[in-house]
């Protein structure tokens, strides 16, 4: 019937997409698999064509019933997922791989990254360089965090109110002005806020603004942004800034948000525009191909 046939055509292409010889993306691949192996365990949707003519009309109230008690919450999504590690081989997220234990996973909305589970991260909340060099460099920003470069997995702003900030991404907001060695950093939400005050309550205002009354030195990571020197790809450690002032400032929509100078300190190593070099750049493409 035109079930049966329906299921067969799936089952083929899924095959096909599965199939490494076909060399389709290797996100591809991987769902392709998971959704074989789904409807594998669910026989295709085949019934019973006797219970199915005999019991067609319970079937369906009982379906009925079941999509009422099932019903996800509104914004919730189904997310297939990968979950086994790389090849200890694999050059980009194998053991000697600029992306060592860091699982990738697929959603629905894309790409997603988490450190492997026991992995002993570098402690962060140390001021100073904590063992980087001027133009260190990482395909992706989780990895900066799981070499304890950067305390926050999202967050821009990493530190607490009583220390004050011991580091801060760097990756193009365009509320931010870059100019290199003076960087005049925005908190999140800064172009959107209507708020007639800053926001005081963030957790990464308030370190920001301790900074500026400790001075104490704050590691810059820059991504990708307006700054001709910023790196094309991936996060690179641009050294040591002092949070030198906050000024309140007004956006297009009327809200006030703070603005913060960070000035690098001198006495260090100039910043390396060159990186990432070719090699890195190919690492971030490849890295988008998964394992």
């Amino acid at each position: 019937n035109r079930s049966q046939l329906e299921s067969f055509h799936l089952k083929g292409t899924l095959n096909m997409i599965q199939n490494p010889n076909n060399h389709f993306p290797v996100e591809y691949q991987q769902v392709a698999k998971h959704l074989f192996d789904k409807f594998e365990l669910q026989k295709w949707g085949a019934e019973d064509q006797g219970m199915a003519d005999s019991k067609g009309k319970k079937r369906s109230n009982d379906s009925e019933q079941k999509s009422k008690s099932t019903k996800r919450p509104k914004g919730d999504s189904t997310q297939i997922k990968v979950t086994r590690p790389a090849p200890t081989s694999h050059p980009i997220y194998g053991t000697n791989g600029p992306l060592h234990h860091i699982f990738r996973y697929l959603a629905e909305n894309g790409p997603s990254y988490k450190v492997a589970d026991g992995y002993n991260s570098r402690e962060f909340r140390i001021y100073g360089d904590n063992g980087l060099s001027v133009g260190d460099f990482w395909i992706l920003r989780i990895a900066a965090h799981r070499d304890g470069v950067h305390g926050e997995r999202i967050a821009g702003i990493s530190g607490d109110s009583i220390n004050g900030a011991f580091s801060v991404v760097a990756s193009g907001c365009s509320m931010d002005k870059d100019q290199g060695n003076v960087l005049l950093y925005t908190e999140s939400g800064a172009e959107e806020t209507t708020s007639k005050a800053p926001e005081m309550e963030k957790k990464g205002t308030k370190a920001l603004l301790r900074s500026v009354e400790t001075k104490q030195p704050i590691r810059v990571i820059r991504g990708a942004g307006q700054w001709h020197g910023a790196p094309s790809c991936g996060f690179r450690y641009d050294g040591l800034y002092k949070a030198a002032e906050s000024t309140v400032r007004e956006n297009t929509k009327g809200g006030k948000y703070f603005e913060f100078k960070l000035v690098r300190l001198s006495g260090q190593d100039v910043i390396n525009t060159k990186v990432p070099d070719r090699k890195q750049r190919k690492q971030c493409e490849d890295a988008k191909l998964g394992y």
